[in-house]
């Protein structure tokens, strides 16, 4: 659609002396970024920290947020020095942002908390005990407000790659549907484990924050949701973060219906649900709505075709 294209968040991309070219894109933003800088330094920081066997810990949670820093170190470079454009473009210019950060925080927790209490009515999630290490309720209570910033460098690490420096290159050059779907696949695959449902769950997450992205303008909101659905699934109620546990939570709910049961997500959490599914298509229709609103407003004439007073 030729008015995504136009948007000033996609248009920002022309601000630098030069734009990468697509191929290189993925060279940059997902083997340098992603598979190159951040396994090589999550590796070393696991073996110093005693945690690569271990996934669940609080410190496996700061190493993880150590390790999700770097993708943006790499990603704002590049933007800085060799596209020569203001870091800022990517979609840093919404003067409100902090306010959004929180607001999509809020948001992508409610999303996930919508899409797993089906599962909790139903008792296809039940309360339980956890791991020997894990750690529920009040006295956990301290730890799991501390994940909070390791979400959001982890959600923000993400939306940046993808939501911020991939789609805009693609949006500027491909077909707007093709640049959103092409890119929430491929978000989708580097994420491993999970079965079919989970990677289209996973796909239309991709598509949600494109949308919201483009609604806004901007990738405060994205990276809110983002880390809020991480959180409250996680930390909160105790489920699975794409395959992952973690120790401390609030609540500690478990799968009563098998590994990969699409009522409760299994073992590798709700977005393999098909209740996840739901949620996440109703969004993108409702993203989609505020979008084309959007995109249909008036927009105010350039400076220099205003007529003179």
């Amino acid at each position: 659609m030729a008015l995504i294209r136009s948007l000033p968040w996609v248009q920002a991309i022309t601000e630098g002396r030069r734009r990468t070219p697509i191929l290189l894109t993925y060279v940059i933003g997902i083997l340098v970024a992603v598979f190159g800088v951040q396994i090589i330094i999550g590796a070393g920081l696991r073996l110093a920290t005693g945690t690569a066997e271990e996934m669940t810990s609080f410190t496996s949670q700061v190493v993880e947020a150590l390790t999700d820093v770097w993708p943006i170190v790499v990603i704002f470079l590049w933007v800085a020095f060799v596209e020569k454009r203001p870091v800022s473009s990517l979609g840093f210019r919404d003067r409100s942002g902090w306010l959004k950060l929180l607001l999509g925080f809020i948001l992508g927790g409610a999303l996930i908390a919508l899409a797993a209490a089906p599962a909790m009515v139903s008792g296809a999630l039940v309360t339980g005990a956890g791991s020997p290490t894990s750690v529920q309720g009040a006295a956990a209570l301290g730890i799991v407000v501390a994940t909070v910033p390791i979400w959001l460098i982890q959600g923000s690490s993400e939306e940046i790659v993808f939501r911020g420096f991939l789609l805009q290159r693609h949006l500027f050059s491909w077909p707007s549907w093709l640049a959103i779907v092409f890119l929430a696949a491929l978000f989708a695959f580097v994420h491993p484990g999970g079965n079919l449902l989970g990677k289209l769950n996973i796909t239309l997450f991709g598509v949600l924050a494109a949308l919201i992205v483009l609604q806004q303008g901007s990738l405060w909101v994205a990276m809110g949701v983002h880390a809020g659905w991480n959180f409250v699934q996680g930390n909160v109620l105790g489920l699975a973060v794409s395959g992952e546990g973690r120790d401390y939570s609030i609540f500690r709910f478990v799968s009563t219906d098998g590994a990969d049961g699409i009522t409760s997500g299994g073992e590798f959490g709700t977005e393999t649900s098909y209740w996840a599914t739901i949620v996440l298509l109703i969004s993108i229709g409702v993203a989609w709505a505020l979008l084309r609103r959007r995109l249909r407003a008036p927009r105010p004439a350039p400076a220099d075709e205003l007529s003179p007073v």
